[in-house]
């Protein structure tokens, strides 16, 4: 689900952090931040232009506007964007017109979803509020209740469909799609293009945890750390460039009732959260919607993530927890 705005500016709370090694006699990036999604951005990026204070000023109106759009399409919280409209539709079997940016983001979610096996699924909304886990209230639902709400929880009831310049959506259930797990990689990698049109090359994106760099910073590649699931220290610091890391845990939202653990990471095959000793994964790609959708499906995965990882060949970088011990396993490409 999209997060309620809880958190502003920089924030441990989330999966990653920046980490800027700088001499003060260096040049230093110029940045732009703010709130989307129900949590903060951070954008970092060298500018050679003259007119630096006005060329950051336009830079700013255009990320602004372009994050604003997108969070009338994918809101939940919004009643009135695209796809609150879409959830809230009660037509089946009938073609309902979406955005281009609904479209593509919904033909990714279903190509994961059986990629996946099942585990990456958009439509998992109503168990997320059965749960409690969108308005921060969670409880255990009666399994009655659960069994209900799982018959439209199905990743593959929906079909996708365009004509020239016009594109639809078909429900063959009644579906409610969250696109949380997917919507912020996408507006990273929108953010990207847009910095690209403007001729910026060097620069670190930020939404929500979810990342994508390009070219370097001072010669060298972006560095960014990956946050130990106890928030006291780093994992592990990954270079990257011309790439997108993503990260999917459980240890920010999560509740313990009866010495079990109840993640906010909801397994849909099960209606009930997933019960892992994996505690974090990091995923490395060419784009942060698949990054962002990767993260999610092989958390949802549990302990079988790793090996589902290697057989796929997804770059990735998993910490495990068992009575407080952690330990790492790695699919990083050199």
């Amino acid at each position: 689900m999209l997060e309620k705005l809880n958190k502003f500016f920089f924030f441990l709370s989330i999966t990653f952090f920046f980490l800027f090694f700088t001499c003060k006699k260096e040049k230093q990036p110029f940045t732009i931040d703010g709130l989307i999604f129900g949590t903060s951005y951070q954008i970092k990026y060298f500018n050679s232009t003259k007119d630096i204070q006005k060329s950051q000023k336009n830079l700013s109106t255009k990320i602004i506007k372009k994050l604003n759009h997108l969070n009338d399409i994918f809101s939940t919280y919004n009643y009135n964007s695209e796809l609150s409209k879409v959830n809230s539709s009660s037509n089946l079997n009938t073609p309902i017109k979406i955005s281009f940016e609904l479209y593509e983001v919904l033909f990714l979610a279903k190509k994961i979803f059986y990629l996946s096996e099942g585990f990456f699924d958009v439509t998992i909304h109503p168990l997320i509020k059965l749960w409690g886990f969108e308005k921060k209230k969670a409880k255990i639902p009666k399994k009655q209740e659960i069994a209900e709400i799982k018959k439209n929880v199905d990743g593959g009831a929906y079909l996708l469909e365009k004509n020239n310049n016009s594109y639809w959506l078909i429900k063959k259930k009644q579906i409610s799609i969250d696109l949380s797990s997917i919507a912020k990689g996408y507006a990273v990698d929108q953010i990207k293009e847009l910095l690209l049109k403007e001729n910026i090359t060097n620069f670190l994106i930020e939404i929500g945890g979810e990342m994508f760099a390009s070219g370097k910073k001072k010669k060298k590649k972006w560095r960014v750390g990956i946050i130990h699931p106890n928030k006291k220290k780093i994992a592990k610091i990954i270079a990257i460039q011309k790439q997108a890391m993503a990260t999917s845990g459980d240890y920010e939202n999560f509740f313990i009732k009866n010495n079990t653990r109840y993640s906010h990471v909801i397994n849909p095959k099960t209606g009930y959260p997933i019960q892992t000793s994996l505690r974090s994964v990091t995923v490395i790609a060419k784009n942060c919607v698949m990054a962002d959708a990767l993260a999610t499906a092989l958390f949802s995965m549990g302990n079988k993530a790793f090996k589902f990882a290697k057989k796929n060949n997804i770059s990735g970088f998993f910490i495990y927890e068992k009575k407080n011990k952690y330990s790492y396993f790695s699919t990083l490409k050199k």
